[in-house]
């Protein structure tokens, strides 16, 4: 089929899903449903400027991840929603920080996760000024992340960023400039 769309938007599509065919066809869906992407005599076009296409969730995508979050237990709720506030990339520590859990249990977690291609992606060990040594991990989908932040209420999230700053603050208190930006 003919198509009159820019390379660009080639570009956007694989970084919003990261080439995830399951998020690939709901983004495009979404698209289409919005009227963004339309067909007109034969050629798909762009109705929508491309920088409105790259904001937000579609409804079906992010709900299709809630209901995955909904089936973890209680802890694990916890953990994905601590990890969520960490960032895209986060060290175990940052979690044991924010829920002053035991860092075992959620590094098995988290390593669990990562063995099954749920949810995280370990990425080794990282080491912080003050001599902590951490799982280091990142979340294998970025819309993974954004969709469990946007469900955490703000007194939660307040909560956990605060902690989360405070534990690296004390890591880097000999490199704060390090940091700065990110506390």
């Amino acid at each position: 089929q003919q198509h009159d769309l820019p390379e660009a938007l080639v570009h956007l599509l694989h970084r919003l899903t990261s080439g995830n065919p399951l998020f690939m066809v709901k983004l495009v869906d979404s698209w289409l449903e919005q009227g963004a992407l339309q067909r007109a005599e034969g050629v798909w076009q762009l109705q929508r400027p491309l920088a409105d296409l790259g904001q937000g969730i579609p409804e079906s995508l992010s709900r299709m991840i809630e209901l995955e979050v909904e089936q973890l237990e209680e802890f694990e709720r916890r953990v994905l929603e601590a990890a969520s506030t960490a960032g895209r990339e986060f060290s175990v520590a940052a979690l044991v920080a924010a829920l002053g859990a035991d860092v075992e249990q959620i590094e098995a977690l988290c390593l669990r996760w990562s063995r099954r291609g749920k949810f995280l992606r370990a990425q080794g060990t990282v080491e912080w000024p003050d001599r902590t040594s951490s799982l280091h991990c990142e979340f294998i989908h970025a819309l993974y992340r954004h969709a469990v932040y946007g469900q955490i209420g703000p007194e939660r999230r307040a909560q956990l960023h605060l902690r989360i700053g405070e534990r690296q603050e004390v890591a880097y208190a000999t490199s704060i400039p390090d940091v700065a930006a990110e506390l």
